[in-house]
């Protein structure tokens, strides 16, 4: 009950409790910091993973062979012990890191079960999301997050339970991006959001078709290092532009590790190509701060 899991759930049901009071539609956000290092769930949740029972991550033995040089830069030198740790050590840390998490779980469980001790549940859309993912020793001991693109800080969960919930279970495979979601909370309030660059998920949630994106896009402005990227995914590939330093290109479908970077090879020369076109696209639609910059680094011949 002391660590700040806990008393965030207790505040949310405080809040929750009133605002019901009104008997009218309320929106309340709950952002729990974890499980951010140090990872230091409590009680029974600090040891109910068994380190012993985690097996090393596919790209713990990276070598970096082929990618950007910020890659070796933050292994040196951030966090430099972390990269030198060996997988017995890193077990440790990823089953602490569990612990935090079901932690977290169990909270949220306790929210949603006072929902429906109100009456509250069905009526209510709920989503979890995350604002970004973490290392935990992939790639050679990577920690934290930064100018390192992978799908382990990238490809957070969105998981959404609607009012009546009447596609539940059910998982889509679109593009979607958190940007989605300040337009869908305000049409779910039946309201309009012009010149947001989201887009209402309610259709999806509804059962209704929803014009599918062929690409979705993200941007990194700089963590520890003035490192600035822009990352696109489309079909089975992603393309990550680095502006100051070698871009990256992978095949999720046959590496979701990220292992090979495919940006040199002659046979994928025409995915790189409309990568580079799609991302540029990407950039316009959103005002995107640097477009001039990136229009010269993309349009450049191959």
């Amino acid at each position: 009950e002391a660590t700040p899991s806990s008393f965030l759930a207790a505040k949310t049901i405080d809040l929750i409790d009133e605002f019901s009071e009104r008997d009218q539609p309320f929106f309340l956000m709950t952002s729990f910091w974890g499980p951010h290092a140090p990872y230091m769930p409590a009680g029974e949740f600090s040891d109910m993973y068994d380190p012993e029972d985690i097996l090393p991550w596919e790209s713990f033995d990276d070598d970096l062979r082929g990618k950007p040089y910020v890659h070796g830069v933050y292994r040196k030198y951030v966090f430099p012990g972390a990269a030198q740790a060996t997988w017995d050590v890193w077990a440790k840390v990823v089953a602490r890191y569990y612990g935090f998490v079901s932690m977290i779980d169990a909270q949220i469980g306790i929210i949603l079960g006072h929902l429906r001790n109100k009456g509250l549940y069905d009526d209510t859309f709920i989503v979890f999301a995350s604002d970004h993912g973490d290392t935990l020793g992939i790639h050679g001991g990577a920690f934290d997050k930064g100018a390192m693109a992978y799908e382990e800080i990238y490809n957070v969960p969105l998981i959404v339970k609607g009012s009546g919930n009447p596609n539940g279970g059910k998982t889509c495979e679109e593009f979607v991006s958190l940007l989605d979601l300040p337009s869908t909370f305000v049409h779910i309030a039946g309201r309009e959001m012009p010149g947001a660059h989201g887009t209402s998920l309610l259709p999806i949630l509804e059962g209704a078709s929803m014009s599918k994106r062929e690409h979705v896009m993200a941007q990194f402005h700089g963590h520890r290092f003035p490192v600035a990227q822009r990352v696109l995914w489309w079909d089975r590939y992603k393309f990550v532009l680095n502006f100051a330093d070698r871009d990256e290109l992978y095949d999720l479908d046959t590496d979701g590790c990220e292992m090979d970077n495919l940006i040199s090879r002659l046979e994928f020369r025409d995915v790189h190509q409309e990568c580079r076109q799609r991302l540029l696209e990407a950039m316009t639609d959103v005002d995107d701060t640097l477009g001039p910059q990136a229009r010269h680094l993309l349009e450049r011949s191959l």
